[in-house]
C-alpha cells in the first residue's frame, strides 16, 4: 500500500500543527486505522529528531513537496572543477551482477586509474540524482545494474560516494571501514548509501538529506545541516 502525496502534506502538516483543529481530530481518527498513515507519521517525526540531532536550532517544519526531478546544479566549486577533468562512462564492468561495495570499489578504481578522465556527468544525466553540491560533492559517474542503477559522487578531499537506488532489499554492508546506510520507499525501491573514510558527521547529514528527498521532505534546513556537517568534516580517509 502506497502514501498519496496529499496524505504526506496532512501528516508533514500535523506534525508541525499547522492544521486546523478540526482537520486534526480527523486526522487522529484516521491514524486508528489506517496502517501506512501512522508509519508515515513515524517516519516524519524520525527524521525530524535527525535532522536536530545533526542541526540544533536548524529544525524548521519539513514541508514536503510535489514529486520532481533532482535539482540541476548550476556550478560546482572551483576545487571541484579544477580536479574532475574527464570521466570515462564506457568502461567495461563485469557481467556478472555485482555487489554494492564491488561497484563502489569499481567506481573508485576507474577514477583513481583514470584520474585525467574525470569530469562532472551530463546535466541531463545528473538531472536523474540528488544534487550533492552543499555537501562539496558532484555525481562524476552513473551505472545501470541489473536490479537498479547507482551514481557515484566525487568532492573535495578525497571524498567519494555511492547512492544505489534498487529493486530489491540486500543486506547492509558491515565490512570494516566501510560506512552505509539504506531505506526503502512506498513505491518499493530500495535506496543504499555506501562510503569509506568519510567523515562520520557529514556522511549522517548526507543519508539524512538522500532520505527526506527520496521521501519528497526536503527543506531548507536539510541543505543547512548538510552544508555545515561538510564545512566542519575532516579529510576523506581511503
Amino acid at each position: 500500500m502506497t502514501i498519496e502525496d496529499s496524505d504526506w502534506e496532512l501528516a508533514s502538516a500535523y506534525h508541525d500543527r499547522e492544521l486546523p483543529e478540526r482537520d486534526a481530530r480527523a486526522f487522529e481518527g484516521r491514524l486508528k486505522h489506517e496502517p501506512t498513515l501512522v508509519a508515515t507519521l513515524e517516519e516524519i517525526r524520525s527524521l525530524s529528531s535527525s535532522l536536530a540531532m545533526l542541526h540544533p536550532g536548524a529544525n524548521r517544519p519539513m514541508v514536503p513537496g510535489p514529486e520532481r526531478r533532482w535539482p540541476v546544479r548550476t556550478g560546482l566549486t572551483a576545487a571541484i572543477a579544477a580536479g574532475l577533468v574527464g570521466l570515462a562512462l564506457l568502461m567495461e564492468w563485469p557481467t556478472q551482477t555485482p555487489t554494492p561495495l564491488e561497484v563502489h570499489a569499481g567506481f573508485a578504481t576507474m577514477t583513481e586509474a583514470r584520474p585525467a578522465a574525470v569530469v562532472p556527468v551530463a546535466v541531463s544525466i545528473a538531472a536523474d540524482w540528488p544534487d550533492l553540491e552543499s555537501a562539496n560533492l558532484t555525481t562524476v559517474a552513473v551505472r545501470d545494474l541489473p536490479d537498479g542503477a547507482a551514481a557515484y559522487y566525487v568532492g573535495q578531499n578525497g571524498c567519494r560516494l555511492s547512492y544505489f537506488r534498487m529493486r530489491k532489499a540486500g543486506a547492509l554492508p558491515t565490512q570494516d571501514g566501510i560506512q552505509a546506510t539504506a531505506w526503502s520507499t512506498s513505491d518499493g525501491t530500495y535506496h543504499l548509501v555506501v562510503a569509506t573514510g568519510m567523515d562520520a558527521g557529514k556522511f549522517e547529514a548526507i543519508g539524512t538529506y538522500l532520505r527526506q528527498i527520496a521521501l519528497r521532505m526536503s527543506a531548507p534546513s536539510v541543505v543547512a545541516a548538510v552544508r555545515s556537517a561538510a564545512q566542519a568534516a575532516g579529510p576523506c580517509i581511503g
